[in-house]
């Protein structure tokens, strides 16, 4: 996906970050107009992300990933679970694989 992505200056994260968020005001604005806090799905915001990467160039493998509502839940699914990190309780130890 970064090669994909315009360049500018900063960190990528950053503008990954600014992408991201316009998105997410775009997705809302389109929501039903009737709830005050609208839930907008992970999935659709990845789903426009990847359309706009596909107008430059961007491609995945289908074969592997699936269709492309597939591969954005899968890349929601990443996202959502790496920003949200995992670790054991304090004082925990971690189980010896033996």
């Amino acid at each position: 996906m970064w090669a994909s992505m315009t360049r500018k200056p900063g960190h990528p994260a950053d503008y990954l970050r600014e992408i991201y968020s316009n998105i997410l005001l775009e997705q809302q604005s389109i929501a039903t107009l009737g709830d005050k806090f609208p839930e907008i799905s992970a999935d659709r915001i990845w789903d426009s992300f990847i359309k706009k990467l596909f107008q430059k160039d961007y491609h995945f493998d289908a074969l592997s990933m699936g269709s492309l509502n597939e591969f954005s839940r899968k890349v929601a699914y990443f996202f959502h679970a790496s920003m949200q990190g995992t670790a054991c309780y304090p004082g925990r130890q971690q189980r010896s694989s033996t």
